[in-house]
């Protein structure tokens, strides 16, 4: 992308092979690979505050490149990716540490809490919060933040996404949202003259619709009535595990179960397969309980005995080779405790359970008032009546996810539903140049000929080759979007969260 030879020879070795190498890694299948990609899609997240596409990627890279016209600029461009390389190692790999990082911390326990924490977002495969955490990152090693606040912002992190879990919510659906928190913690932070882990709290708190931080009462009833045994068998263990070390200052078990450090299973106390013995000890209420408790926290536990017991009686799972009666697992004492093993039991359990869950992971406190904003779908909303109305987000409620779009002003609306769209369906999009409800009564609403002189030219979904007229009044633009929503007929799941005069 450099035409200049000399230049383009000092950018590949100064900084593009050091970028390359950083990011080198052996697959399962012993063959060397790069994520390159992965990692600008994720620092390009981080510059332009908006969810990317891996598809997307290339694109917006060239946007930002071709907009660097000399030496000074490029070098600044490179300086700032390799700070957020360092920041990305550390996130995404196994014990890849930059020395700078281990300077910040005054106790070497500190710094352990925070990359055993580090280590199980990573165990969760949750690369949705890498935009957010590399940005934390880099604060970190420019000593703009302190050691204690990232800390915190991690464990915060960990409760909201684990709460989501718990009730059975895809965090999938985080993608779209996630990016632009960053920009709206410094905003808050400098508004309200607050910390950063005060400012992420209120942030989440603040959501609304299907991703909401879950309270304790809706925990308490997910915990009850969910059969959390049928989820993704890593969250089972993390909620597991973690309950397990809350009585230690800093737990461990999930790294060494994960490394076979330590040999441990998920096991359901009363078996998945039926049997007379089970039945006898239950009674004639046993398919009940079975159907109802099975999979429920209450019946799910971690044992080191061998897989093939598993199907036995209570009396022998108690008492076989490993059994409960010899588990070292503070989850394991009311089992070991136990005589029989019928609903009273599970149930007593479950609540032992939940009240663990709630002391893990936490609701956070902030001290930044949250805003009672109000809330409309699009299709209730008076489009005679928006002068001088202020919006706060755009809210898509699809099938599995809820996707929050954050925005101050009509003409932010019209850019951030524009991208989401076009990201959604970008060939439906292209059509949409050419449909005659998008011609306007005065003036054309988007096409792809930025010459017609009858608007604006705003190339709002960039490399696209698509400009829009967003000269409009704040009525025009919400009836320019909702033309939009219409197109991909998602307006009956969408509503704006405006903000209170």
């Amino acid at each position: 992308m450099i035409n200049d030879s000399e230049l383009r020879e000092y950018v590949y070795k100064t900084y593009w092979l050091n970028i390359e190498q950083g990011l080198l890694f052996i697959d399962k299948g012993n063959k060397e690979k790069t994520d390159i990609t992965n990692f600008f899609r994720y620092f390009l997240q981080c510059k332009k505050c908006e969810f990317i596409s891996e598809e997307m990627t290339y694109h917006r890279f060239t946007e930002i490149y071709n907009t660097l016209g000399t030496k000074e600029e490029i070098d600044a461009f490179y300086i700032d990716a390799l700070n957020y390389l360092d920041a990305y190692r550390f996130l995404t790999r196994e014990k890849t540490i930059p020395s700078i990082l281990k300077t910040k911390f005054d106790t070497k326990k500190r710094f352990q809490e925070l990359e055993y924490l580090n280590f199980k977002l990573r165990y969760l495969g949750s690369d949705i919060r890498l935009s957010l955490f590399m940005d934390i990152f880099v604060l970190l090693l420019k000593d703009e933040i302190e050691v204690e606040e990232v800390i915190k912002i991690f464990g915060i992190f960990e409760s909201y996404i684990m709460r989501l879990i718990a009730s059975g919510v895809s965090i999938s659906g985080l993608n779209q949202n996630i990016p632009s928190y960053f920009k709206r913690m410094k905003d808050i932070v400098k508004k309200n003259n607050k910390s950063y882990s005060d400012a992420f709290a209120h942030i989440l708190l603040s959501i609304s619709g299907r991703n909401i931080f879950r309270n304790n009462e809706v925990i308490t009833n997910s915990l009850q009535n969910n059969s959390i045994g049928t989820y993704v068998l890593r969250y089972v263990y993390y909620i597991l595990t973690t309950i397990e070390e809350t009585q230690k200052d800093i737990g461990n078990l999930l790294r060494q179960m994960t490394s076979k450090e330590i040999y441990l299973t998920l096991e359901h106390i009363m078996p998945q397969t039926k049997s007379d013995d089970w039945r006898k000890m239950i009674g004639q209420d046993y398919d009940r309980v079975y159907d109802k408790y099975l999979n429920n926290i209450g019946n799910l536990t971690l044992t080191a005995y061998n897989s093939r017991y598993s199907n036995n009686s209570f009396k022998f799972k108690k008492e076989c080779e490993n059994g409960f009666n010899y588990s070292q697992l503070n989850i394991n004492k009311s089992i070991k405790d136990s005589d029989v093993w019928t609903a009273v039991e599970i149930v007593s359990r479950q609540k032992e359970l939940i009240k663990a869950f709630i002391k893990c992971f936490p609701v956070p406190e902030t001290t930044i008032k949250l805003s009672k904003n109000n809330t409309f779908d699009i299709n209730g909303i008076d489009e005679n009546k928006l002068t001088k109305t202020k919006t706060s987000k755009i809210i898509i409620e699809e099938e599995n996810e809820t996707i929050e779009l954050y925005c101050r002003d009509w003409k932010e609306v019209l850019k951030v539903v524009a991208n989401y769209l076009y990201e959604k369906d970008p060939e439906l999009f292209v059509t949409l140049c050419d449909d005659k409800d998008l011609q306007g009564t005065k003036n054309r609403l988007l096409g792809r000929d930025k010459k017609i002189a009858t608007y604006t030219a705003n190339d709002i979904v960039p490399n696209a080759n698509i400009y829009f007229n967003n000269n409009l009044s704040a009525n025009e633009l919400f009836k320019f979007v909702k033309l939009l929503l219409q197109k991909y007929k998602i307006d009956e799941t969408v509503s704006i969260e405006f903000e209170n005069n």
